[in-house]
């Protein structure tokens, strides 16, 4: 395009860098203006070309972010800037540039740009280059949207999640997922969906992307695709579902972490009593949980777990033992609620009730906003539940069967029958000492948690003498509960009252013309046409009443539906039940006469003649003898007596039978630590060790020197000593945590001085140096190693370590002194100064465990991890220099439980040597066992060995 009058204005704001003008200029510009060419210093430039050959920053900003520019010109500009290494400049673009205005590819060459930006990239301009590079692309055409693969991916996610990238001191990675994930893009996919997505990308090597993470990082985007950060939430539909509550099944994350903060003392420690607290907040408990014989189970557990001092346990002690005691996730149940007064009445009722009785509130810590995020909630597709209706929340222990489920699926004996009524029967008598009425007694109610029956479900929950009524099931009501309108006025008050709830009324409207005595909570009930009934524990009898007759007879007192409210032919039945019609369905459907007797005082019309939860307990349907359950009690206390001595001297016999076989056991616990290590070992070398890793890195190419040149004999030696001088110091400073990243780099170049050095192969089994002999031009060992290969010889260092420290062990550098000729005083003065240097290695931490010591300077990176990356970097270097696979003839063979390296003469003789392994059978006649365990422990560490 030529230049115009309006054009070549333009290129002269771009060149002097007028940003008034160039405003004023881009409002009436046309797109031949701005995509105009002119010719500067004998190129043909755009003004956007012009403004960056200018540095004229302000105006390419301007441009650059211009509808009309081609984006022709700002993928070459971006790639001009790249290509320049103007990385700053390049990331400055995409700072003040808005995002759908960046118009350019952000790889260079088929690899991401983002490591090469990253230092200078804002916070927004981080999240928005993450959005441009997805492992995945929404399919927007799909219904729902799904994620398909992203066939451009360049991989700067991965990139991101490197702990090694730079960023600005502005950008916390943490915030930079934070934000992506709330960005617009993904509003139309849900946020787990997304945060899976990011989890299970992969690297370019087809590894998990997100095991790259440092620790924080992981788990915090790891942690991203549950409910609040914290819950993770049961695929499936809801497990429950009503018109007041959605209940959900879900796995919590973050409640040990709470726990222990919650219990441990002002240094952040747990005592014993304080671990007995954490297991009973995390729903450890057992009816006799504060028994002697559990109190020393839980002192034995604390012993076992808190192994760095005797007293007191430390949070990862703590969480290690709940990893053992949950796996790592504990499971609860998230009720979320309609009515902001019935949640309020779950959390109430529960704050003074003893949790073996009533099913208790879980540790939770619920943000501020949380009611938002429920709503924000897409639970499975097999539900359409809006849960912007469900805004309150409680979370409660996972139980592991409703009453409900027990006995429809198994199938209860007369004894289990009596066993539940006791368990249900002294929760209500609980309840009812603490001024409570349940309301709502139901088998669904009744949760089995740890091999206990609980109650659950205290929405319905009341005060002794408040209201009752504005949570039921009418199928368990009893007849005072209900009311017949008498005339049209009565249904008019009544629906009145409720109309405007639409769900609500489709439970409470009339049946019949019989109601129950409901009411709304936020609702004046002065005008309903009835008295409320004032909430008596008389209430719950009858519904315990209507749950045994249920389990005795094997049908309801009255037909119910699905939320177990009577149905309509028979609300007339329930409402006006007489005392001789309940003892006539009783005595026709019930044989046992304790049963028959417990029920008519259960299920009598007048509540003051309902029998207590305490009769109930005492009745002879569950003791077994009328009016003796005190009798009872007393004889299995002496029961209880008998045992305990009877199980007091068996423990004293089992105590001398541990003693004898405590050395035996010492020497199982030896074997399987031989054995896990050989293991280990073995399939880490067979996997790993594939070529040669021992080896010794010098300045000198061997033979050093000819035997007449006593100058040159004299040099080698010297830069022999200061080599081995420089890498102790580096090694030293290494071993003391000193060094990392740059630093370590920097150091490890002052190893090299600018020369390049030469890698030998050492013989694993006779300890010596070797290399092509005779040496030639074309002779390929030793290896020269460039002096800029810092990267090699930082990553190498343990390995390096390895082979020099062999060197010192074994002599080896004797012999190839006596090649300079130095004479026997300088030979004995260097023999002194290989034993000092041994010295300094033995007592180096390099020496126990060279990886060990990376792993501290590399973020706390995995041992195993740091030498498998060693030693796939140091083969693929070794096969790069050497493709044949020559490795100096050179064999690998197995020498017990680890691979070595040896001449070809030597690995045959050894191969010639193995023979089969011969197997031990244990002893019939072993009864400890022990015996026979060490037996096979043996056997296998031979199999291993062999193998």
């Amino acid at each position: 395009m030529t230049a115009t009058s309006t054009s070549a204005e333009i290129f002269a704001a771009a060149a002097a860098g007028d940003v008034n003008r160039m405003d004023r200029l881009l409002q009436t510009a046309k797109a031949s203006d701005v995509n105009a060419i002119t010719v500067h210093n004998r190129h043909r430039v755009t003004p956007i070309e012009l403004a960056i050959s200018n540095k004229t920053w302000d105006t390419v900003y301007m441009l650059w972010a211009h509808d009309l520019v081609d984006d022709v010109y700002r993928e070459k500009c971006f790639h001009a800037l790249l290509s320049s290494q103007k990385y700053e400049q390049a990331a400055n673009v995409l700072n003040n540039v808005p995002a759908d205005k960046w118009k350019c590819a952000l790889d260079l060459d088929g690899q991401t740009v983002l490591p090469l930006l990253s230092p200078y990239l804002s916070f927004k301009s981080f999240v928005e280059f993450l959005v441009q590079d997805l492992p995945f692309c929404i399919e927007t055409t799909a219904s729902p949207p799904s994620l398909d693969i992203n066939p451009d991916y360049s991989y700067s996610w991965v990139e991101f999640l490197d702990p090694d990238l730079s960023v600005s001191d502005e950008v916390s990675k943490d915030a930079v997922v934070q934000a992506l994930l709330d960005h617009d893009h993904f509003s139309l996919c849900s946020r787990t969906e997304i945060v899976r997505a990011l989890i299970k990308s992969k690297d370019r090597q087809l590894r998990d992307a997100i095991d790259t993470a440092d620790m924080e990082l992981r788990h915090f985007v790891t942690s991203q695709q549950y409910f609040l950060k914290r819950y993770e939430l049961l695929d499936g539909p809801p497990v429950h579902m009503s018109s007041t509550a959605v209940v959900l099944l879900a796995y919590d994350h973050g409640m040990c972490d709470q726990v222990f903060d919650s219990c441990a003392d002002d240094d952040g420690t747990l005592d014993l009593n304080g671990f007995n607290d954490a297991n009973a907040a995390l729903g450890r408990e057992h009816s006799d949980f504060r028994s002697v014989a559990h109190q020393l189970g839980w002192q034995k557990e604390f012993e076992l777990c808190a192994k760095d001092t005797d007293d007191v346990m430390t949070k990862s002690e703590f969480l290690h033992y709940c990893d053992q005691a949950f796996g790592k996730k504990i499971k609860v149940v998230l009720k979320f609620m309609r009515n902001a007064d019935e949640c309020k009445r779950e959390r109430a009722t529960r704050l003074h009730l003893d949790s073996k009785y009533v099913l208790g509130l879980s540790p939770m810590a619920l943000p501020d906003d949380y009611p938002d995020h429920i709503a924000q909630l897409r639970l499975s597709r097999l539900s359409n539940v809006d849960m912007a209706d469900y805004r309150h929340m409680v979370v409660m222990p996972a139980g592991d069967r409703s009453l409900e489920d027990i006995f429809m699926k198994e199938r209860l004996s007369e004894h289990q029958v009596q066993a539940i009524i006791r368990e249900v029967a002294t929760a209500l008598h609980h309840l009812h000492r603490n001024n409570w009425v349940h309301g709502d007694v139901k088998k669904l109610n009744v949760l089995r948690v740890m091999g206990l029956l609980k109650l659950i479900d205290l929405d319905a929950a009341t005060h002794v003498n408040d209201p009752i009524g504005a949570k039921f099931s009418s199928g368990i009501a009893p007849p005072e509960m209900f009311y017949r309108l008498p005339d049209a006025a009565a249904h008019a008050s009544f629906e009145q009252h409720f109309n405007d709830n639409a769900g609500l009324w489709a439970k409470v409207k009339p049946k019949g013309h019989f109601v129950v005595r409901s009411y709304r909570q936020d609702a004046d009930a002065s005008k309903l046409p009835y008295e409320l009934v004032a909430a008596t524990p008389a209430i719950d009898m009858w519904a315990l009443g209507c749950m045994l007759f249920q389990m005795v007879s094997g049908e309801e007192l009255v037909p119910t539906d699905v939320n177990q409210d009577v149905t309509a032919d028979s609300i007339h039945i329930a409402a006006t039940w007489s005392d001789a019609k309940l003892c006539r369905r009783i005595e026709s459907q019930v044989a046992n006469q304790h049963a028959q007797d417990l029920l008519k005082h259960l299920l009598v019309v007048d509540p003051a003649s309902r029998v207590s939860a305490a009769a109930v307990l005492d009745h002879s349907f569950l003791t077994g003898e009328p009016g003796h359950a005190s009798t009872a009690v007393v004889h299995a206390f002496q029961d209880i007596q008998a045992s305990h001595r009877d199980v007091e001297a068996r423990l004293n016999l089992l105590l001398e039978s541990a003693q004898t076989t405590d050395h035996l056991i010492q020497t199982a616990r030896t074997q399987l630590t031989t054995l896990k290590q050989s293991v280990v070992r073995g399939v880490f070398d067979a996997s790993e060790a594939t070529v040669p890793t021992s080896f010794a890195v010098f300045p000198e190419r061997m033979p050093w020197t000819n035997a007449d040149n006593q100058t040159r004999s004299s040099e080698v030696e010297a830069s022999i000593y200061q080599h081995v001088q420089t890498f102790l110091a580096c090694c030293k400073s290494v071993s003391e945590r000193t060094l990392h990243g740059d630093t370590l780099a920097r150091v490890v170049g002052s190893i090299t001085q600018t020369r390049p050095m030469y890698l030998y192969l050492v013989d694993e089994v006779h300890n010596t140096v070797v290399w092509d002999a005779p040496p030639t031009n074309g002779s390929l060992y030793p290896i020269e190693v460039h002096p800029q290969d810092l990267s090699f010889l930082t990553s190498m260092l343990p390995l390096v370590f390895g082979g020099l420290r062999l060197l010192l062990q074994h002599d080896m550098l004797r012999p190839l002194m006596n090649d300079l000729n130095l004479g026997q005083t300088r030979l004995l003065r260097m023999d002194d100064q290989c034993r000092n240097w041994l010295d300094a290695l033995d007592g180096d931490r390099m020496n126990d465990g060279g990886f060990d010591v990376m792993a501290a300077a590399t973020a706390g990176s995995p041992v195993m991890r740091l030498r498998g990356a060693a030693l796939r970097r140091f083969k693929l270097w070794l096969l790069e220099k050497d493709p044949d696979k020559n490795f100096a003839g050179l064999e690998r063979v197995l020498d017990h439980d680890k691979v070595v390296w040896t001449s070809q003469w030597e690995a045959q003789r050894r191969r010639n040597q193995q023979v089969p392994v011969a197997y031990v059978y244990p002893d019939e006649n072993d009864s400890s066992g022990v015996a026979t365990g060490l037996s096979l422990v043996h056997m296998m560490v031979q199999h291993i060995e062999h193998v």
